[in-house]
C-alpha cells in the first residue's frame, strides 16, 4: 500500500469527483467549448494569416503532444478555427497552457497574452473536494470559472475577463502573485499532499479531453463552475494582501556615454571591431564552468523527491545550456536518472516516466540562461546557496579569503593534503570498479551493503 493510495482507489475517487460536481449542478463541458471559452473567437490568428503581408499581431495556442515511446515531443500551432485541437485531445499526453504565443516554440520571450490563471491541486480526495467547494461557497477562496478533473487532482481555471500582456518584467509579477494564490488555495483541507507545487503562469496542463495518468478510460474532464474574473477580485480573496499587481514599466536611467576617444584608447580591440570594421555586436551569453552541472547531478541523487522530479531534470537542462554541455551528454545523463527517480515513486500510478524527461528537456534553450536561482530552488525544493562576496570583485574576494585561511584559520598550512590522493584499490572509485568486476550481475544496493560506501558514492562511480 502506497502512502497516497493505490490506483484502484484513485479510479474510484476520479468517478466520485465527476459525480460530485454533477450533483452540485455544474455542467460538464466538452474540450472544444472549453477552449473556445478560454480563447474567444477572433482572439487568435486565422489559419495561414501569418503568410500575408499585413497580418495581425495576434498570437496562437501551442499544443504539445508527448510520445514517450519515441522519447519526443511535438508542437502544434492551434489557430482561431481550433482545428489542430484534435492533435492534443484523445491522446495519452497532451499539454496546453492558457497562453498565446508568437511562433512555434513555447519560449517565455514568445509569450503574448495570459488568458487564465490555473492552480493545480494534487491528490484531491472526497473530503478535499467537499472542503474546497465549502470554502469557495463561503467566500474563503475565489470561485474558479472551471474545475477540471485531471485524474488524481483538480485544475482550477480562473478565466480572465481581459487577457494580460506577458511582458518580460510583468511575467515575474504574475508568477509571484500566482504563488500567493496557490499558497492560499492549497491548504490542509483542499489537498491530501502537504508539499505545494508552485507552477508558473506559463505552465502547461494536461489538455481537457486527453488521458489522465489513470489511463485512456479516465480522460481529463471540465465542469463550468463560475464566471470570468480579474486580478483585483482574486487579490481580494487573499487576506491582508498588499502585493502590487499593476502593470508598471521599469524606468531606465539614461547611461552616461563616454566619447569614442575613451574607448579607442582603453578598448582598442573593441574599437577596431565595432567602430572601424562595423561588425555586429556579439551575442551575450553567461557561460559558467561545468562544475555547476556536475553539482546539480549530485543534488538530483541526494535531494530530489517524488513531487519534484520533473523540475529536477528541467533544472539539469537549464544548467547544461549554461555550462556549454552538449545536448547528447545531457540526454544521456537525464535518461540515466530515470531508474533512480522512478524508484522514489510513492504511489503505483505516479511513476517517473520517459515522457516526463522528454518534456523537461525542452528547457535546453538559450532563453533559460537567466532562469532565476530562487525559482529553481522553489520548484525543486533544493536549497541553492548564493555565492557571497560582500560586494567585492572575484579576484579581490579570493585574495582576502586566502589571507584569512593562511593567517587566521589555518596559519600552519594544515589545510593542505601533504599525502596526496590515495592510489590503487584504496580509492572509492576503484572499490566500486573492483566490486562490479567481481559481481557483473550485481545491483547497486548490494554494492552499498558489501563495500560500506554511501549511496551517493556508489551511484557516482557506478557507470564510470
Amino acid at each position: 500500500m502506497y502512502e497516497l493510495g493505490e490506483k484502484k482507489e484513485w479510479v474510484d475517487l476520479y468517478k466520485y469527483k465527476n459525480n460530485f460536481l454533477k450533483e452540485r449542478g455544474f455542467k460538464e463541458i466538452d474540450p472544444f467549448t472549453f477552449y473556445r471559452d478560454l480563447f474567444p473567437k477572433g482572439s487568435l490568428q486565422e489559419k495561414g494569416e501569418h503568410l500575408k503581408e499585413n497580418h495581425s499581431i495576434k498570437g496562437n495556442i501551442i499544443g504539445i503532444q508527448i510520445d514517450k515511446r519515441k522519447k519526443k515531443s511535438k508542437n502544434f500551432i492551434i489557430t482561431d478555427d481550433l482545428e489542430n485541437l484534435q492533435k492534443v485531445i484523445n491522446i495519452p499526453f497532451g499539454l496546453i497552457a492558457p497562453v498565446t504565443y508568437f511562433g512555434r516554440n513555447r519560449k517565455s520571450v514568445n509569450a503574448r497574452l495570459l488568458y487564465a490563471i490555473t492552480v493545480d491541486l494534487d491528490y484531491v480526495k472526497q473530503k478535499n473536494i467537499r472542503d474546497l467547494l465549502f470554502q469557495i461557497k463561503n467566500g474563503l477562496l475565489p470561485n474558479p470559472t472551471y474545475i477540471v478533473n485531471s485524474g488524481r487532482g483538480l485544475h482550477l481555471y480562473y478565466f480572465l475577463e481581459e487577457p494580460l500582456p506577458l511582458y518580460k518584467h510583468y511575467q515575474k509579477t504574475l508568477r509571484e502573485f500566482k504563488e500567493l494564490l496557490i499558497d492560499r488555495i492549497w491548504n490542509d483541507y483542499t489537498s491530501s499532499k502537504k508539499e505545494k507545487d508552485m507552477t508558473g503562469v506559463l505552465q502547461g496542463f494536461r489538455s481537457v479531453g486527453s488521458w489522465s495518468k489513470l489511463g485512456k478510460n479516465y480522460p481529463v474532464r471540465a465542469f463550468k463552475t463560475g464566471k470570468k474574473t480579474n486580478l483585483e477580485e482574486l487579490k481580494a480573496t487573499i487576506p491582508f494582501c498588499k502585493f502590487d499587481i499593476s502593470l508598471k514599466f521599469p524606468v531606465k536611467e539614461k547611461k552616461k556615454y563616454k566619447n569614442l576617444e575613451y574607448y579607442k584608447k582603453n578598448f582598442p580591440d573593441w574599437y577596431e571591431r565595432r567602430i572601424v570594421n562595423k561588425e555586429p555586436a556579439r551575442e551575450r551569453k553567461w557561460i559558467v564552468k561545468r562544475a555547476l552541472y556536475d553539482w546539480w547531478k549530485m543534488k538530483i541523487i541526494e535531494k530530489i523527491s517524488a513531487g519534484h522530479r520533473y523540475f529536477g531534470i528541467m533544472a539539469l537542462a537549464i544548467y547544461a545550456k549554461k555550462c556549454g554541455i552538449s545536448y547528447e551528454e545531457l540526454e544521456k545523463d537525464a535518461f540515466g536518472f530515470l531508474e533512480i527517480l522512478d524508484n522514489r515513486t510513492e504511489e503505483e500510478d505516479n511513476h517517473f516516466e520517459i515522457d516526463d524527461i522528454v518534456a523537461a528537456l525542452n528547457c535546453y534553450h538559450d532563453n533559460y540562461f537567466t532562469f532565476p536561482r530562487d525559482t529553481i530552488a522553489k520548484l525543486t525544493n533544493v536549497d541553492i546557496p548564493k555565492n557571497k562576496r560582500n560586494g567585492r570583485k572575484q579576484k579581490e574576494h579570493i585574495k582576502i579569503m586566502n589571507f584569512v585561511r593562511d593567517n587566521i584559520t589555518h596559519p600552519n598550512g594544515t589545510w593542505r593534503n601533504t599525502d596526496g590522493r590515495p592510489k590503487g584499490s584504496g580509492t572509492k572509485e576503484n572499490q566500486v570498479k573492483e566490486w562490479r568486476k567481481n559481481n557483473p550481475d550485481g545491483k547497486k544496493a548490494q554494492c552499498i551493503r558489501d563495500t560500506g560506501l554511501s549511496k551517493m558514492t556508489v551511484y557516482k562511480w557506478w557507470n564510470q
